[in-house]
């Protein structure tokens, strides 16, 4: 590689060029430093247990993830709609017996991705063709504080996305088609080895695109930095046009191993891309990007609507009035009485360098005597203290919290706890930890 082209990479963000100097051989050549959509997932919700080995680790000669063994025995010889549970997953995976699903969520599920990689931290993701969301499902599961926005308008696959997105809360699924303007579709012939149906332009079609814009207008995104793009008659034009604002740092373009169409690559000149064959797809990176990035996605300290997790209740009565969840994101936990321990409430968590927590805790009744509220985090499986706060409020009140937190990775305990600030009753002391999450 010459000198020049080692040049092209100077104006890209430091860890994408890293990536692309692997890509390209350059000297010194180094490793990406984000995994991206790979299958290194915890056997269970329970982060305290032992997660499995990363299946990028090389297998013993000729042996097969288990994942991918239980995958095609669960569809092999019939048809319809069945659940699979995966070892490296923490739902059921959802496939249609008798399709290509099979092949194309094992194939989304490899550490490489079929080639779509991200050498990065995405803040906003968009999908547009995520087919039956396999690919969502491993980017959700690679980057869980990621927003991630997946659209798919094929009425076959809808059904089965809605299924396996659905646990992920960090993922919103819309059936629809996203273009530069409305206009209508209809289906017509196959595209991809998958058998994906592709859209027709078609003036009488029962499908309508909608406005990329209007969509992300309408769900607050003004800015994201990823596009992964699965192309059909109605994303075709968002292609063409290089509609995407100047904070998106890559497009991931899937063309089934095919080269990107010449009317499509001419919207990337080098003078501000770089575009690079990998695998199933077509690698477009932005030479120099917005500085500014979208606002971190908040993580919920207690999701009751949200991935399952170890929850223990401590010194709480069985009155269903001492602790209850109050949607979306709080719960009820009511202080015991004099000379009894604190009421609490555990539950187990992983912690991706989060700077702050915000929280609103809250006494409901005037008459109440003051409620001391306390929070505290353990790292696992040492069960080390990294972070407490305590916060007194009274009787009526409401306050909201903001306190910064220490830099920490990997798995911990949340530990909340209530008790009486002063000695005297806990009558009316209906105490209350609202809105809890890391920023």
């Amino acid at each position: 590689m010459s000198l020049p082209s080692a040049r092209w990479l100077a104006p890209l963000a430091d860890d994408t060029a890293m990536h692309l100097a692997a890509l390209l051989d350059l000297e010194p050549a180094a490793p990406a430093p984000q995994p991206a959509m790979e299958a290194r997932l915890p056997a269970t919700f329970n982060d305290n247990a032992a997660p499995l080995p990363a299946l990028e680790a090389p297998p013993p000669a000729g042996a097969v993830p288990a994942g991918v063994v239980m995958i095609r025995d669960a569809v092999k010889g019939i048809s319809g709609l069945v659940a699979v549970p995966v070892p490296e997953l923490p739902y059921p995976i959802w496939l249609r017996a008798g399709t290509k699903d099979a092949e194309t969520c094992i194939a989304a599920l490899t550490p490489d991705a079929g080639g779509g990689r991200i050498p990065y931290q995405p803040r906003r993701l968009l999908e547009i063709g995520a087919g039956a969301g396999y690919r969502s499902v491993a980017l959700a599961r690679s980057f869980p504080d990621t927003e991630i926005i997946a659209t798919e308008a094929d009425p076959a696959c809808e059904k089965v996305a809605r299924l396996n997105t659905m646990p992920y809360r960090n993922v919103k699924f819309l059936a629809v088609a996203p273009s530069v303007a409305a206009a209508r579709f209809s289906y017509g012939g196959r595209q991809h080895a998958a058998g994906a149906i592709s859209l027709v332009p078609d003036q009488d079609g029962p499908i309508t695109s909608v406005p990329l814009a209007d969509m992300l207008g309408g769900l607050g995104w003004d800015s994201y930095d990823t596009v992964i793009i699965t192309p059909d008659a109605a994303s075709d034009r968002l292609l063409a046009e290089n509609v995407w604002p100047d904070s998106v740092r890559m497009i991931v373009i899937d063309t089934a191993g095919e080269p990107l169409r010449p009317e499509l690559a001419a919207a990337y000149g080098d003078a501000q891309f770089l575009i690079r064959p990998e695998g199933a797809y077509v690698l477009v990176y932005r030479r120099e990007v917005d500085a500014s990035q979208p606002p971190p996605l908040p993580v919920p300290l207690f999701d009751p609507a949200g991935p399952a997790a170890a929850m223990t209740l401590t010194n709480v009565p069985d009155d269903p009035s001492c602790y209850f969840p109050i949607f979306p994101h709080g719960f009820r936990l009511h202080p015991n009485g004099p000379d009894l321990p604190p009421a609490q409430l555990t539950v187990s968590h992983r912690l991706n360098g989060y700077s702050q927590i915000n929280a609103r805790l809250r006494v409901g009744h005037a008459d109440s005597q003051p409620v001391k509220f306390s929070l505290s985090i353990f790292s696992e499986p040492d069960g080390r203290e990294i972070f407490h706060d305590e916060t007194v409020v009274a009787g009526g009140d409401a306050l909201t919290i903001r306190p910064a937190l220490p830099v920490s990775f990997g798995p911990c305990r949340i530990v909340f706890k209530t008790e009486m600030a002063e000695a005297g009753v806990n009558h009316y002391a209906w105490a209350e930890i609202l809105d809890a999450f890391f920023i």
